[in-house]
């Protein structure tokens, strides 16, 4: 009897070990045991084949809460995304913006500047002349 399994746990690659060769041993001794033991051997062995469909099962449900951790952070790290790429596109809109206001108030430092000197060539004038 060969049995396939697709958990890399331990204690079931032992337990399926072990359930294999007490086949194997069984096969081999049943023509020299009486009754009783091969009854217990039969016993022995659903007993076994229970706890390795216990343990596939658990692998199983281990797998299942593994995918589902996976796809909640796959989904956490999409949100993560969006909400860097906002940030980002508001910091670069804050940049302009700042740029824009920047650029006007260089424009009205120089206009300031521009009118002021007529300004003050007045003023030399007029203490000149008084």
């Amino acid at each position: 009897m060969w049995l396939t399994v697709h958990c890399n746990s331990v204690s079931e690659n032992v337990l399926i070990c072990s359930l294999t060769n007490a086949n194997m041993l069984l096969g081999q001794l049943k023509p020299l045991l009486p009754i009783s033991e091969k009854i217990l051997l039969h016993r022995d062995l659903e007993k076994m084949q229970g706890e390795l469909q216990e343990l596939k099962d658990r692998c199983e449900d281990l797998r299942a809460s593994k995918q589902e951790a996976v796809r909640e952070l796959l989904q956490l790290q999409d949100q993560h995304q969006d909400q860097v790429r906002l940030i980002q596109l508001d910091l670069q809109d804050e940049a302009t913006s700042r740029e824009g206001m920047d650029r006007r108030l260089a424009d009205l430092r120089t206009e300031v500047g521009n009118t002021t000197g007529p300004l003050m060539l007045g003023r030399q004038w007029v203490r000149l002349f008084l």
